[in-house]
This record gives structure tokens, sequence and C-alpha cells, in this order.
């Protein structure tokens, strides 16, 4: 079954580098205009969902396994998700302000995960009236595994080759090489990585 396309707005433009619309299942869904999808070759998708607003950016890398991710880039703003990057089952991605989400390449997003760069409701100081929860962008490293049902907050930081556990509420800057968990989530152990394979 392949890709359905809803456009509602105008000059939005996808663009695939092999059959991916046609071989693949989901849905990706213009809500306004001027939105720019690119996805690389030999990627996958069992059924995506990707809605995009006004002048969002949507940049799926080569080989990168979409799964079932449901993406909201309904802010002016850009979604980038490096090469051999995998999501497994549901993840939920946000951007509903105008703050960039960047996977780097080979990470791992396990099922149920949320990341969103916005609290998607305005928390006011009473004194001054200024809002004092602004939207901030999230930076995945390369090699960054993230575990089951995490919530990664916004203005995360995790550097190349760190893992979250599962059930994590991840907010903060991270360092390469570190097992993270916990809510808040902590640093458990330094100087790890990991790998797929079961040695």
């Amino acid at each position: 079954m392949p890709i359905k396309i809803v456009d509602r707005g105008h000059n939005n433009q996808i663009d695939t580098s092999d059959d991916f619309l046609e071989t693949q299942n989901g849905t990706i869904f213009f809500e306004r205009d001027n939105s720019h999808v690119i996805i690389g070759k030999d990627s996958n998708s069992d059924d995506i969902y990707l809605h995009c607003g006004s002048d969002a950016v949507v940049h799926i890398g080569d080989h990168v396994r979409l799964a079932k991710a449901r993406m909201h880039i309904v802010a002016p703003t850009k979604l980038i998700v490096a090469e051999f990057t995998s999501f497994v089952g549901s993840a939920q991605i946000s951007t509903h302000e105008p703050a960039e989400i960047t996977f780097g390449h080979n990470c791992l997003i396990a099922d149920e995960v949320t990341v969103s760069v916005s609290d998607m409701h305005s928390v006011i100081d009473l004194e001054t009236g200024a809002r004092i929860n602004p939207a901030r962008p999230i930076m995945l490293g390369h090699r960054v595994w993230i575990g089951a049902r995490s919530t990664v907050l916004k203005g995360t930081t995790i550097g190349d080759g760190s893992f979250i556990g599962a059930h994590s509420l991840v907010r903060g800057t991270f360092p390469a090489n570190v097992m993270a968990a916990g809510v808040p989530a902590r640093i458990i152990r330094s100087n790890v990585t990991w790998r797929t394979e079961l040695l």
C-alpha cells in the first residue's frame, strides 16, 4: 500500500531518492504551506505518520527505519534524522514551536519514546507577565539509544555513544559514552558504549 499524501496547503514538496512513496506504508500530511520533506535511499516505514505545518523541513537520511513513528513538525523548524537511525514502534516526535530536533546517525529509538521541544502550554510569571518556558532544541548525537517509554524533554543534548534506560525522564546535557536512567535521568555509569549484537 503506497504512502498516502494529504496536501491542504501550497508549495509543499517531497523528495525521495527511490520508490519509497510507492512501496512503504503511512501518511504524509501537509496542513499548511512551504514545507519540504526529504527521505533518503533505502529508508522504510511500517506506518509512519508525518504531519507538517508551515515552513517545516524534515530531512530523513539513507537507510532509516521509521517503523510507526508519529512526527508532528507543525512549527517553522527542522527535524533531521541521520542515516542508519532506527525507530522501533510508535515513537512520538513533536515540534509545536520553532526549535530543531536532530538525531545523529545509527541511533536507536525504542517503542513509545516521546521527544518534544515544547511544553505546548505557556507558563507565565505573574509579576512580569513574561513567558518563562520557551521551546528549546534537542540534539541527540551519533549512536544514541533511548530506551522504551522514555521521555526526552526540550533542551536536551546527549553525546555520542550514550544510552538512556527505559522509562526515563530526560532533560539536560549528557556527555558521550554514559549510561543514564531514572526520573529524572541521572548518569549511572561512565566510559561505556553499546552494541546491537549480543556478545
